[in-house]
């Protein structure tokens, strides 16, 4: 079938989020794509079900409640509506998630697909998750109604790449020597790529002594991003970036203490800081992030962390970024997440052998007080 032949030529996995279609007579027919920012699933999620073509998802094209069938991932074509409104009408729809094909012949490949922000309403709720494909993935338009797939999100994989975006901030330096403890001792499991606010200082403000204070040596096109930071505190990134660069494997420890390093260690950092700190304050004022500029930035293994920056949390999501899991990460993560409803057997057990216990003594004090009373009663 055609649309067999070009799902398996065009498409290289690479543990992105992909399509796959499941029918064991075309194993391995994968389409990677890119995944709503707004919706994606964490890592190694997993949805199957039926696809089923429902046009552009739009209000308009909403399929009447007695078509419904369970466990569908609705196949829709891009335009007419945002993405976020086609989220929310797979939604309503009762689906499980949304495959979108970008527009009818779009010349984008799978690589310029996976480049693309696929954002939506801030705020809105009840959005199913969502990925644009490829246009060249039409072909399965040819099968849907017949196909069943699955939708993918990424793999754990063996190490976890962590960048931090941080601000010269109390906060920022506090999470830093949270996380150190238990970030340290996953080795290996773990990479630290940490980036500073680094900004150029309007020409309003070089005038000043900010430009003296705030700056890396006085170059205004190197300065901490807020008032409070300092050129004392740009040497110390430096810092920490050589450690880095020079010691990956003692850099948490040197975030809980100075002396981690030996003396030739600590030179060699030392040297790295002399010859690369412009250069790298200027790549850290490149690799500008998303959000508020205060604010710490996270990144994982190329997915965006959009959680809690707090430093429990943030382990227990490196955590599940990695298989096989470190000895490190076992306090991080839920034994079992999904436990069985009701009590252990041993449990009712032992509340049957209480409540028999109780319920027999309780009879024998009945009889006793209504055997006094009819003897009393007697007696009168």
């Amino acid at each position: 079938m055609a649309w067999v032949l070009l799902l398996a030529q065009a498409l290289e996995i690479s543990g992105a989020a992909q399509l796959c279609v499941v029918k064991e007579h075309v194993p391995g027919s994968c389409v990677e794509g890119s995944a709503a920012a707004f919706a994606a699933p964490g890592p190694g999620a997993r949805l199957r079900g039926g696809l089923r073509w429902a046009g552009h998802g739009c209000e308009s094209d909403l399929p009447s409640l007695s078509e419904h069938r369970a466990a569908e991932i609705l196949l829709l074509r891009r335009g007419r509506c945002s993405f976020a409104q086609k989220a929310s009408v797979a939604a309503r729809r009762g689906a499980l998630a949304a495959a979108v094909l970008d527009f009818e012949g779009a010349a984008t490949g799978q690589a310029e697909v996976q480049m693309e922000l696929v954002a939506g309403t801030q705020g809105q709720r009840h959005l199913v998750p969502l990925l644009l494909l490829p246009a060249a993935a039409s072909a399965l338009l040819e099968a849907a109604g017949d196909l069943e797939v699955e939708l993918s999100w990424g793999q754990p994989a063996a190490a976890a790449t962590l960048d931090l975006w941080l601000p010269f901030s109390a906060g920022a330096a506090a999470l830093l020597k949270e996380l150190a403890p238990a970030a340290g001792q996953l080795g290996d499991a773990l990479q630290v790529r940490p980036h500073w606010r680094v900004v150029a200082l309007d020409p309003a403000e070089t005038a000043g002594a900010g430009a003296a204070r705030r700056c890396a040596r006085g170059l205004s096109e190197l300065c901490a991003d807020s008032e409070t930071g300092t050129a004392e505190d740009l040497e110390q990134a430096v810092r920490l970036h050589c450690v880095a660069r020079r010691h990956p494997k003692l850099w948490w420890q040197y975030v809980e203490s100075e002396s981690a390093l030996s003396a030739a260690q600590a030179a060699s950092v030392e040297r790295c800081v002399a010859q690369e700190a412009l250069s790298l304050l200027e790549d850290d004022r490149e690799a500008m992030s998303w959000g508020a500029s205060d604010a710490v930035a996270v990144r994982i293994n190329g997915w965006r962390y959009s959680g809690p920056v707090q430093a429990q949390t943030l382990l227990q999501t490196l955590c599940r970024h990695i298989s096989p899991s470190p000895a490190a990460c076992e306090p991080f993560l839920d034994k079992d997440p999904h436990p069985p409803a009701g009590l252990p057997a041993w449990t009712l057990l032992g509340l049957c052998g209480v409540s028999a216990l109780l319920g027999r003594s309780f009879r024998r004090s009945l009889r006793w007080a209504l055997g006094r009373c009819l003897r009393k009663d007697k007696r009168l």
